[in-house]
C-alpha cells in the first residue's frame, strides 16, 4: 500500500518534471532597422532627447507610416507593431537617420529581413508611394536584420523557407566629428557684418572657405535682388557664423532668431536655390529672449521711424527685440542696461548694489538665484534685470554689483540645518512652492566667483566672499511654480497698475492670432494649455493660428515675447459654457514675462482639504488630479483639429482601405477616438446677486518676511529676501482695502455655492487694438444682461467699475475677468467673454456678460493633467 508521503512525492516530482520539460513561450521575432530622410524631414538637436515634446510627435508620425504599411503588407497577420528607437542626425547637412524595430508573431508564419527589405523598399522607391510620399527616403540607407537579444550587435536566426541566409547588410561606419573651433573670419564679402571670428561647419552645410566660395554667387545674387533689406546681414550670419562660448564645453556657432528667419523667407525664400532651401527651416532657430539668446533683425529703430512710429522711441516700453529703442536714449549711459519696464537704465556695477536704481527696483531683484551654470545667466550678457527663464534647479547663484558666482558650500557640509533653510527661502523667494532636494556637488566650471555663509550659527545668515578651495556649491531644486503671480512688480506694492500695461502686468494674456491678424484672446493655464472660448473658431476654415505671449504692443517685437502654434481644441463639457482649451504645439518657457494663472477654485480647495486633512495644501495651476466624485485623468478628450493648418495637412487622404492616412499628416498626432460623454461634469451653477455670509481666507503661509533682510550680503550689498513670495498687499489676518474698492470675496462651500468677487478687472486693447489695457469691473446681478442677450446657467454679467467714460479699449472673444485671490496677491480666472465686447456711444457701455470658470475648474485641471509629459 503507497503511503500518503510517497503519492505526495511522485505527485510533486510529477508536477516538477512537467514544469521543467512544458517548453517556454518563444520571443518574438525582433527586426531592427535604419533609414534616412534626406528630403521632407530634418534632424534638429532637440530630436536626440526622447523626454521632449518634439521627439514624441516626430516617433508617433514615423511608427504611423511604418504600422500602415506593414498592416498593408503580405505580412500583415504576423505583423505586431513598430518602435521608433532613436532620431539621429547632424545639423550638417540635417538628414534625419531613424532607427526603429518590427515585431512580428514567432508562431505565424515564416519571416525574414529580405522580405520586409523588399516591402519596405516598394513604399520608399515606388511610383505610388502612399506613406512616404512627402519624404525622400535614400533607398541605400536601408539596412534591417534581425536580433535575438536588446543588443543591435546581435545575429538572430535564419527563417529564410530556403534555409539560406538572410540578406546582409553592410553596417555603415560613421566617424565623430572632430571637436568645434574658432578661427578668423576670412571671406572678404562678409568683412564688414561686425565680428571677426567665425567657425564651421555653418547653418548651410560648408565645412571650410573653399565650399563657402564655390555656392557665393548664389547668395550675391540674393543681396542683390533686394528681395530683404537686411538679406546682406542674414547671409553672412548664415555663412559665417560667429564662434562663441556659451558653455565650458566646445564653442558653437551664434545663430539668428526665429522671427529674423521668417522674414528673410517671406521676402526671398523662394528665390533659394533648392538644395539650399531645406538648410532654412525657420523653427530650427530660436526665438529671441531677454539674454539675447539669438541674433534679431537689425534696424528696428529705423524701421520705427520710417513708419511714422517714432513716438515709440524711448518711451519705456520694449519694441525691438534688441531693446534698441531704450537702451540708446539721453536716459541711458553707453553700455547701461534697460530697466525694461521705464525710462531709466542702470551702470552694469550697480546690479545688486543695495541701492535702488530703477523706479520698480528692478535692478535689486533676483540678486540670489538658482541656475544650472553662472554662464547661463552672464552670456550673452543680459539686456534686462528679469529673468528671461525660471529654472527649477540648479546651483545657488548670487549677483553682486555686477558679479555673478556660486555660493560654496563652507559653512553648509555638516550642517544640514543651514543647507536646507538657505535652500526652502531661495525657493520661496524664486515663486516656488516647495524644495524637491538640496545636496552639495562638485563645481568644475571654470573662473567663478563665490561667496560663503559668514555665521551658520546666527540668526540672520550673511554672505561673504571666499575663494571656495574645495570648489563645492550648493544645488538645489525646486517645484510647483506658484501661478498668479505679477514677478515684474516690486515686493512692497508702492507702484500701483496703471490702465495701460507695461511688459510684465498680465503676463498670462495671450494674444490668437489667425493668419497673422490678431481675432481672439486667451489666458495662460499650464505650459503647454491656453484657456479662450470656442466661438473663436466657429465658422473658420483651416487656416495657421499662433498664440502670442508676453506682448503688451502686437506691433512690437519685445525680446521676452513668445509665440507657439496652435494644433487642436478641446471643448468644455460643461453645460451653458463656451469655453474651450487650446493646445500649443511645444510648450512655452515660463518666464517673468510669461507665466500661469490661477484658476478660481483654489480658496474652496485649499477650505476643503484643510477641514478634511487638517492640513494646509499647495494648489498650483499646472497639475491636478481629483480625488472625489471619480478620478478623470485617467479619460482622454475629444481634441478639434479642424480649424487649424499644420506641416502635412495637404496629406489628409485615404488609403484603399478607406482609412484615414494619419501617417501622412503631423497634424494628427494627438487625434482621439472618444467622445465629452465620459464626462460626468456637474451642470453649471445659475447666477444669483447677493454674498451669503462673506468670509476670508489668510494667505499662504510660508512667504518670505518683507521686514529686515534675513539673508544680506555684507555691508554694502544688497539683500536677497526682496522677492516675488513677500508680494503681499493683503494683509495674512484678512481683507484690506487696496486703492479706492476693498478686496473681498465669498468663500465657496463644498455645496457649490455663488462665489462674489471685487477687484476684478478685464483685458481689452486700445482703439488703435495696438497697445493692451485693463478695465476695472464689478460683477453685478444677471438681470442687465438678460434684458439685452441671451443668458446661460453659466453666465455671469458684468460692468464698469467707474460710471464715466472708461470705453478706450474693445475686448476681444476669449479675454479674461481677472480677480485678486482674499488670501494673497494673486489673481485668478472667473471668467471669459464668449464675443467681442465693444464700446457703446456716448460714453454708456453695454453691460458686459461672461462665461464662468469656476464650473469648469475640473474639466481644465484634468485636461492638463492628462497631457503632462
Amino acid at each position: 500500500m503507497t503511503s500518503l508521503c510517497e503519492t505526495s512525492s511522485a505527485f510533486f516530482l510529477s508536477l516538477s518534471i512537467d514544469t521543467y520539460l512544458r517548453p517556454e513561450p518563444l520571443p518574438d521575432r525582433i527586426f531592427r532597422a535604419r533609414l534616412r530622410v534626406i528630403e521632407g524631414d530634418r534632424w534638429t538637436p532637440e530630436l536626440a532627447d526622447q523626454n521632449t515634446l518634439r521627439f514624441q510627435h516626430r516617433a508617433r508620425d514615423y511608427r504611423e507610416r511604418i504600422n500602415l504599411i506593414m498592416r498593408r503588407s503580405d505580412l500583415r497577420e504576423p505583423f505586431e507593431g513598430s518602435e521608433i528607437l532613436a532620431l539621429d542626425g547632424n545639423e550638417e547637412p540635417g538628414d534625419l537617420t531613424l532607427h526603429f524595430a518590427l515585431y512580428f508573431d514567432p508562431y505565424a508564419e515564416l519571416v525574414s529581413a529580405a522580405d520586409l527589405r523588399s516591402i519596405l523598399l516598394e513604399e520608399i522607391t515606388g511610383q505610388e508611394r502612399k506613406y512616404f510620399r512627402n519624404l525622400t527616403i535614400d533607398p541605400n540607407s536601408l539596412v534591417i536584420k534581425e536580433v535575438s537579444g536588446t543588443g543591435d550587435d546581435v545575429v538572430g536566426t535564419s527563417s529564410s523557407p530556403l534555409g539560406g541566409k538572410d540578406e546582409v547588410t553592410v553596417e555603415i561606419v560613421t566617424t565623430a566629428r572632430p571637436p568645434r573651433k574658432c578661427e578668423p573670419l576670412r571671406l572678404g564679402y562678409c568683412r564688414s557684418v561686425g565680428y571677426n571670428v567665425t567657425t564651421y561647419p555653418n547653418f548651410f552645410g560648408h565645412g571650410s572657405l573653399e565650399e563657402v566660395e564655390a555656392d557665393l554667387i548664389s547668395f550675391r545674387e540674393l543681396v542683390d535682388a533686394e528681395c530683404f533689406r537686411q538679406a546682406f546681414d542674414f547671409i553672412c550670419r548664415l555663412l559665417q557664423p560667429p564662434c562663441e562660448y556659451r558653455s565650458i564645453e566646445e564653442p558653437t556657432p551664434g545663430t539668428v532668431c526665429r522671427q529674423y528667419c521668417q522674414a528673410f523667407w517671406s521676402g526671398c525664400g523662394e528665390r533659394l536655390p533648392e538644395r539650399l532651401r531645406r538648410y532654412l527651416d525657420c523653427e530650427r532657430f530660436p526665438e529671441s529672449t531677454g539674454v539675447q539668446s539669438c541674433h534679431s533683425k537689425p534696424g528696428c529703430t529705423g524701421e520705427l521711424q520710417a513708419n511714422a512710429m517714432s513716438s515709440r522711441l524711448c518711451d519705456g516700453v520694449a519694441d525691438c527685440a534688441d531693446l534698441s529703442d531704450e537702451n540708446t536714449c539721453t536716459f541711458c549711459a553707453y553700455g547701461a542696461i534697460s530697466c525694461g519696464r521705464s525710462r531709466a537704465c542702470y551702470a552694469r556695477n550697480a546690479r545688486c548694489d543695495g541701492k535702488l536704481d530703477c523706479p520698480d527696483g528692478s535692478d535689486e531683484k533676483d540678486c540670489l538665484s538658482i541656475s544650472p551654470q553662472v554662464s547661463f545667466l552672464t552670456f550673452p550678457p543680459p539686456i534686462v534685470p528679469f529673468r528671461p527663464r525660471f529654472y527649477s534647479e540648479g546651483y545657488a547663484v548670487f549677483s553682486e554689483k555686477g558679479t555673478t558666482g556660486k555660493l560654496c558650500s563652507v559653512g553648509m557640509e555638516g550642517n544640514e540645518y543651514v543647507r536646507n533653510t538657505v535652500a526652502e527661502s531661495l525657493c520661496k523667494a524664486l515663486g516656488y512652492e516647495r524644495v524637491d532636494y538640496s545636496e552639495i556637488r562638485n563645481d568644475t566650471e571654470p573662473n567663478t566667483s563665490y561667496v560663503r555663509v559668514l555665521d551658520p550659527r546666527a540668526s540672520e545668515i550673511s554672505f561673504v566672499r571666499t575663494q571656495c578651495q574645495s570648489k563645492q556649491s550648493l544645488y538645489v531644486a525646486c517645484s510647483h511654480l506658484e501661478c498668479g503671480v505679477q514677478s515684474t512688480l516690486p515686493a512692497t506694492q508702492s507702484i500701483g497698475l496703471s490702465k495701460m500695461a507695461t511688459p510684465g502686468d498680465w503676463p498670462w494674456h495671450v494674444a490668437l492670432l489667425r493668419a497673422d491678424t490678431h481675432v481672439c484672446d486667451g489666458t495662460l493655464v499650464s505650459k503647454d494649455w491656453v484657456l479662450t472660448t470656442e466661438s473663436c473658431f466657429q465658422g473658420q476654415a483651416k487656416a495657421t493660428w499662433m498664440a502670442v505671449f508676453g506682448a503688451v504692443r502686437l506691433s512690437s517685437n519685445a525680446p521676452w515675447t513668445q509665440r507657439r502654434r496652435i494644433i487642436g481644441m478641446v471643448k468644455s463639457p460643461v453645460e451653458g459654457s463656451t469655453a474651450a482649451m487650446v493646445r500649443l504645439e511645444t510648450p512655452v518657457v515660463y518666464s517673468d514675462f510669461v507665466r500661469p494663472i490661477c484658476l478660481p477654485d483654489i480658496p474652496l480647495k485649499e477650505t476643503i482639504d484643510r477641514s478634511d486633512n487638517n492640513v494646509t495644501p499647495t494648489p498650483h495651476a499646472e497639475k491636478y488630479s481629483t480625488s472625489k466624485g471619480g478620478k478623470l485623468s485617467g479619460r482622454k478628450l475629444k481634441e478639434y483639429r479642424q480649424y487649424f493648418e499644420m506641416p502635412g495637412d495637404d496629406e489628409l487622404v485615404t488609403d484603399e482601405y478607406g482609412d484615414l492616412n494619419e501617417a501622412a499628416k503631423y497634424v494628427n498626432q494627438y487625434s482621439a477616438d472618444f467622445t465629452d460623454e465620459q464626462y460626468h461634469i456637474p451642470k453649471a451653477e445659475a447666477a444669483v446677486a447677493g454674498t451669503h455670509g462673506r468670509t476670508t481666507v489668510s494667505s499662504v503661509p510660508g512667504s518670505v518676511s518683507a521686514g529686515p533682510a534675513a539673508y544680506p550680503l555684507p555691508a554694502n550689498s544688497p539683500q536677497t529676501n526682496n522677492y516675488i513670495s513677500a508680494l503681499n498687499y493683503i494683509s495674512s489676518g484678512g481683507v484690506a482695502n487696496v486703492g479706492t474698492g476693498g478686496v473681498g470675496f465669498q468663500q465657496p462651500t463644498k455645496l457649490g455655492k455663488q462665489s462674489q468677487w471685487t477687484n476684478c478687472n478685464t483685458l481689452g486693447w486700445s482703439r488703435q487694438r495696438d497697445h493692451l489695457q485693463r478695465v476695472q469691473l464689478k460683477l453685478i446681478d444677471m438681470s442687465p444682461c438678460e434684458n439685452i442677450s441671451i443668458a446661460t446657467v453659466n453666465s455671469m454679467c458684468a460692468e464698469s467699475a467707474y460710471h464715466k467714460q472708461d470705453c478706450s479699449e474693445e475686448e476681444f472673444a476669449g479675454s479674461p475677468v481677472i480677480c485678486l485671490l482674499p488670501s494673497d496677491r494673486r489673481w485668478a480666472l472667473v471668467g471669459i467673454s464668449s464675443w467681442r465686447i465693444a464700446c457703446a456711444p456716448n460714453g454708456i457701455e453695454r453691460p458686459r456678460m461672461y462665461d464662468k470658470i469656476i464650473p469648469n475648474t475640473p474639466w481644465i485641471r484634468d485636461t492638463i493633467t492628462a497631457t503632462v509629459t
